[in-house]
């Protein structure tokens, strides 16, 4: 019969009664947390530094938007993004000069409770934002930058137009996809894929 006074700790080891178990074990436990929970906060950090807005930017979506978050994205249309751009950009948010004036504005497809995604571009630089938003993009999907000088022909028209400043694709993955940008002030939409 085996002695109820001997214990195991958590290594097999045979020991007598004491502390020193109880004490490994917890030793144990606190490596186990610290030990996955690095990895785990880096990982969140990953996630999170990809998609960054300046917070003049944040505050003024929110203002507008009080409930909003990215949109959500499929991992198929993530490999589509990552396929077609040389950066591996990110699909719900994407950097470029769209109001021409040599500044860094930022795009982003986002969505507020159940409603379809909504694209917005915060415009400007860090102090004041002036935001702008198509409430019902033709797609939503996915966004990607158009560069400068890329020319864009309308399905329906066979028009070309050449951007003078950067402007964003809206995809429907494997379907559509839409051209926005900024002509004298306004935001323009030109159906580029259908």
């Amino acid at each position: 019969m085996p002695n109820p006074a001997l214990k195991f700790d958590l290594f097999g080891r045979r020991d007598a009664p004491s502390a020193r178990p109880l004490a490994s074990r917890w030793a144990l436990r606190r490596f186990c947390m610290r030990a996955t929970s690095i990895p785990i906060l880096l990982l969140f950090t990953a996630v999170a530094g990809a998609q960054e807005l300046d917070p003049p930017c944040v505050a003024a979506i929110s203002e507008r938007f009080p409930a909003w978050r990215f949109a959500p994205v499929s991992e198929e249309v993530r490999a589509y993004v990552a396929d077609i751009s040389a950066d591996r950009a990110d699909p719900v948010l994407v950097g470029g000069d769209f109001d021409g004036d040599g500044t860094q504005d930022r795009a982003a497809l986002i969505q507020t409770r159940q409603e379809v995604p909504k694209i917005v571009f915060c415009l400007g630089g860090d102090k004041h934002v002036k935001l702008l938003a198509i409430e019902q993009p033709y797609c939503h999907d996915c966004i990607v930058l158009k560069k400068k000088g890329a020319k864009v022909q309308e399905v329906d028209t066979d028009l070309i137009v050449t951007l003078r400043a950067d402007g964003l694709s809206a995809v429907c993955y494997e379907h559509a996809s839409a051209v926005y940008f900024l002509d004298t002030g306004r935001m323009q939409e030109i159906v580029d894929g259908d």
